[in-house]
């Protein structure tokens, strides 16, 4: 198929044709071809790359397991779109849930220099009203007070039986069947 192809490129295209070709990053890359651009006695030669794609996938996969890779090394093995878009929103996720929800999930940047700037403002806003320093979002939240444990040997009511106390006794089931019980018909 190939060689048909370069083959007809050589004959047919006295006038330059555009092809669409798939970049690096996704993005759309136009060529022109002319018959002029393939010399004679040139040979095609097609690889087939999807076994090479799915084992680095594959090693990608196992890497990120193990805690041997980083976000952005991980999504461009894995051939994510916009791999460096993806790393700023999960490292922002990571960090700084507010943040993340602030910069990504209410405006909704497209591009990574829209995403930089959007979380330069938002960083800059959080370090003006953070008071001495303190780090905005990390606040502990106050814990009310907790009843104290029961002495030993009190027991506050029927305790099922456990693997550490087998002498607590079960609870007793009900005397007589619940209302709409089919025994009762």
């Amino acid at each position: 198929m190939a060689r048909w192809a370069l083959q007809m490129i050589k004959t047919r295209y006295t006038q330059e044709h555009f092809r669409r070709l798939l970049g690096k990053k996704g993005e759309l890359i136009y060529i022109a071809l002319h018959q002029n651009m393939v010399d004679n006695g040139m040979l095609v030669m097609v690889k087939a790359s999807g076994s090479d794609k799915i084992r680095a996938q594959n090693n990608a996969q196992n890497d990120a397991k193990l805690g041997f890779t980083d976000p952005l090394s991980y999504f461009e093995d894995m051939d994510y779109p916009d791999p460096e878009g993806r790393t700023a929103r999960l490292i922002t996720y990571k960090a700084a849930l507010p943040l993340y929800l602030s910069a990504f999930v209410e405006t909704g940047p497209t591009t990574t220099p829209e995403l930089i700037a959007k979380l330069q403002s938002i960083t800059n806003q959080q370090q003006q009203q953070a008071p001495n320093g303190a780090v905005p979002g990390n606040v502990p939240q106050p814990q009310g007070p907790q009843a104290p444990p029961p002495p030993p040997g009190a027991q506050a009511g029927p305790q099922q039986p456990s693997p550490q106390n087998t002498g607590a006794q079960p609870v007793a089931p009900p005397a007589e069947p619940p209302q709409a019980s089919p025994r009762q018909m």
